[in-house]
């Protein structure tokens, strides 16, 4: 299989349609590096059915897809299409025989990809073995990436095998048999499935012949229970007559024993009356008693708490006595504290009131102001020797710069003038160029014509193809949702159709033949009752033989149940004697009952002639079949009519999705032919440009040198003469004195030192007058506050004097206290 065409859309960093024709012989393509040369590669290996999103350099298979750039907005599908030459390859059954095979990959975002060969639909699995056929592929070695000769080097001896069958041409075998292998595999698993469904529904069949004999005999057991429990009420109703006759009895008995306990209640009353009435004197002796009891209690209780309050005082005198004095200890100590304070500062406040320092100070004073002085005219002498050696110095560099920047001014514009005179002589004609100019507009506004035509052709048939997609998209999504409806349909029509078939035995069941009015079913079911599984044969052991139909005079408001019901004759006797009520009847609409009559409503409640009832609400298995059976009638329906609005939706699909293809046919051949006329277009202009540009710059270079000509021999002229004033100004700047500049740095050095150590001592001899100051005013407070504190704590003292005397009197008055005294 030979390469003869490769078409790009939308792939990685092609955004605009690209056609890459590959001829016999040797096809290149050279670039630098992020050209977009290995997007080549790529998309020949995506369109051959590479499935690894990392083999493409890509994070998943979107993004292969062009993301945008700036003023390009990202597209939303890319298309790759590979023509080659089949050769002798047969294609799977999928693909039909061809000398040239036109395959396309086109993949839209987040919607996947489409493969299409030659225009028809295929499978990714068809493409492969298809390139496998030609011993070729997405993973082929032949398709060399960056580093792939150095993987193939150091490859395993099961690639090496790989490479080597690809080269024998017997890959597709392999790829064949690995299919092949697989879908055995799945028909084994399909055939092990069924294995385990059939055991399966031989275990439900099992389960549900044991399911029908326990019914029957559930039948057999109900009838019996019914019986014995009729026997059972019996006997208790029996056993309870004799019961109550016992309990009478005994009762008798209890009346009797009761009367007696009255009587002897009566005389142990009438004793309790006489001894509360000699009762009465002794509880009046018993309060006396208690009275005087109370009273001594008290006088015994307030002559306790006196004692213990004498006890407390005492108390609380001594340790009023104790705190007396501590105080007068601590304020004696406070009084010397005082007075030696108030002595040790009037003796420094003698010692610093007799020193002065004003004389020293005013001799530091008179030696700074002297010493400033120095300094001061040291700066002005050593700064105006320093501005005038940097003002010559300035002077100098500057004088320097200019004849520099003259002489290399002379230079520049004797070597431009000389570049600009051998231009001038080589530039060419133009009128040559204009000529050719005018040729190339024309063919360049054909072109231009030709390619807005072309994008306008490609335009639209991407509006057509997008319609026919939306309308393909939605057709198919109505289709799914009727072929959704329709499965659903009769997925629940399947599983009634299994509930409701209909048991193969000797004896069918009547029921089976019974048709009733939706909505009637549970009416049907309560008037049947358990006769509903009788059957219709007279061989069965319980059947309807049928009887004479006689006509019954139903009361108002009662309907014959016979109206809603279609039954064989056999049941047309019981069904004559069914009538049909909306609600609950009353006892006189039950009293006017013929015999063997009854009632029911449709919720399923059953009144009968002879007065026995039974509600609605229980499980009715017979009125769930009759409900299953009148559904499964209604989806029948209903699924035909599903069936038909889905065949005519898949048809509507069918005629879409041939829209779009005619549609997508359009746009290839527009795109095809709107490539062609872009390149014309490029081409055309491209040389227009080129020779507009060549004419365009043949005269602005003639004007521009015939101006810079003229402004270098100004230039030139005017660098001659600012050289020559540049070595006058140089040549008359005179050396400065730097003898004396050193004399003065000197000078202004040792005046310097001098005034700082004056003004240190300075420093010093105002700070020692400042801190004696200072502390003669510290000291004057201090013994205010000496004075103040001696004079309190001596107050205090005399107070304590005082009060000392009344708790020794409070103590003497306590221990002599009679309580104590004992």
């Amino acid at each position: 299989m030979l390469i003869k065409e490769l078409r790009l859309s939308g792939f990685k960093s092609f955004l605009d349609p690209v056609r890459l024709a590959i001829d016999p012989g040797l096809t290149g393509v050279v670039g630098p590096n992020g050209c977009g040369k290995s997007n080549l590669l790529e998309a020949v290996r995506w369109t051959m059915g590479a499935t690894s999103a990392k083999a493409l350099r890509a994070g998943d298979m979107d993004d292969v897809i062009f993301a945008g750039a700036d003023g390009r907005p990202a597209r939303e599908f890319a298309e790759v299409v590979l023509v080659m030459e089949g050769g002798d390859v047969k294609p799977p059954g999928a693909i039909a025989p061809a000398e040239t095979f036109e395959i396309s990959r086109r993949i839209k975002r987040e919607a996947g990809s489409t493969y299409r060969v030659n225009g028809k639909e295929v499978r990714a699995k068809d493409v492969q073995l298809l390139f496998a056929d030609g011993s070729t592929g997405a993973n082929s070695p032949a398709l060399v990436r960056q580093g792939q000769i150095s993987e193939l080097i150091a490859a395993k001896p099961e690639n090496r095998r790989r490479v080597l069958e690809e080269a024998a041409g017997i890959a597709g075998l392999h790829a064949r048999r690995h299919e092949a292998d697989l879908k055995l595999n799945a028909a084994q698993a399909n055939l092990a499935r069924l294995d385990e469904v059939a055991g399966e529904i031989q275990g439900q069949i099992a389960g549900l012949s044991r399911q029908a004999k326990q019914a029957e005999r559930y039948r057999q057991l109900a009838q019996d229970l019914r019986r014995h429990e009729a026997l059972l009420f019996h006997r208790r109703i029996s056993e309870a007559r004799a019961a109550l006759e016992a309990c009478e009895g005994t009762l008798r008995a209890q009346e009797r024993a009761v009367a007696e306990q009255a009587r002897a209640a009566s005389q142990s009353a009438r004793e309790s009356l006489l001894a509360h009435d000699a009762l009465a004197p002794l509880r009046e002796e018993a309060m006396i008693a208690a009275t005087i009891l109370r009273r001594q209690d008290g006088e015994r209780v307030g002559l306790e708490r006196d004692l213990q309050e004498a006890q407390a005082a005492l108390a609380r005198t001594k340790a009023a006595i104790a705190r007396a004095h501590e105080d007068q200890a601590r304020e004696q100590e406070l009084v010397s504290e005082a007075d030696n304070a108030l002595q040790f500062l009037k003796e420094e406040h003698a010692r610093l009131a007799v020193q002065d320092e004003s004389e020293a100070i005013a001799q530091a004073q008179a030696v700074a102001h002297d010493a400033e002085a120095n300094c001061r005219a040291a700066e002005h002498a050593f700064d105006a020797l320093s501005q005038a050696r940097a003002a010559h110095a300035a002077e100098l560099a500057r004088a320097s710069e200019r004849v520099n920047a003259a002489q290399e001014q002379r230079a520049r514009t004797a070597t431009r003038l000389s570049g600009f005179e051998q231009a001038f002589a080589h530039i060419q004609d133009s009128e040559a160029l204009v000529a050719s100019l005018q040729k190339h507009a024309a063919a360049s506004a054909q072109a231009h014509a030709a390619l807005l035509a072309a994008r306008a052709r490609v335009e639209d048939g991407e509006g057509a193809q997008r319609a026919s997609e939306n309308t393909a998209r939605e057709r198919e999504q109505i289709w799914r949702d009727s072929e959704h409806a329709r499965l659903v349909l009769a997925a629940e029509a399947a599983a009634l159709q299994r509930l409701t078939q209909v048991t193969k035995n000797a004896f069918p069941l009547a029921l089976n033949e019974i048709e009733v009015t939706p909505g009637y079913e549970r009416a049907l079911s309560a008037a049947l009752g358990a006769e509903a599984d009788g059957s219709l044969a007279s061989a069965a052991p319980a059947y309807w033989a049928g009887a004479e139909v006689r006509s019954i005079e139903w009361p108002d408001g009662v309907q014959p149940l016979s109206a809603y019901v279609r039954a064989p004759t056999a049941l047309a006797a019981r069904l004559a004697y069914c009538g049909l009520v909306e609600q609950a009847p009353g006892k006189e609409a039950l009293n006017a009952l013929v015999p063997g009559a009854r009632l029911v409503t449709r919720e399923g409640d059953l009144f009968r002639w002879d007065g026995f009832v039974r509600r609605a609400g229980v499980n009715d298995a017979t009125a769930q079949s009759l409900e299953q059976k009148n559904r499964l009638t209604s989806l029948s329906k209903k699924l035909r009519a599903a069936g038909d609005t889905s065949d005519h939706a898949r048809a509507a699909f069918e005629a879409s999705t041939k829209e779009r293809e005619k549609a997508e046919q359009e746009l290839r051949r527009a795109r095809a032919h709107l490539v062609n006329a872009e390149q014309s277009a490029q081409v055309t202009r491209k040389a227009h440009d080129q020779i507009e540009a060549e004419v365009a710059r043949n005269d602005a270079r003639h004007a521009d040198l015939e101006a810079q000509i003229e402004s270098a021999m100004r230039e030139q002229a005017e660098a001659e003469q600012a050289l020559a004033q540049a070595n006058t100004q140089a040549q008359m700047l005179a050396p400065p004195d730097e003898a004396a500049l050193n004399k003065a740095r000197e000078a202004l050095h040792a005046a310097r030192q001098m005034a700082g150590d004056a003004r240190s001592a300075l420093m010093l001899a105002r700070q020692a007058h400042d801190a004696r100051v200072k502390r003669l005013e510290a000291i004057a407070a201090e013994q205010g506050a000496w004075r103040k504190r001696g004079d309190g704590a001596r107050a205090r003292l005399a107070a304590l004097a005082d009060a000392a005397a009344a708790p020794d009197h409070d103590l003497a008055k306590a221990v002599a206290a009679p309580a104590l005294a004992q």
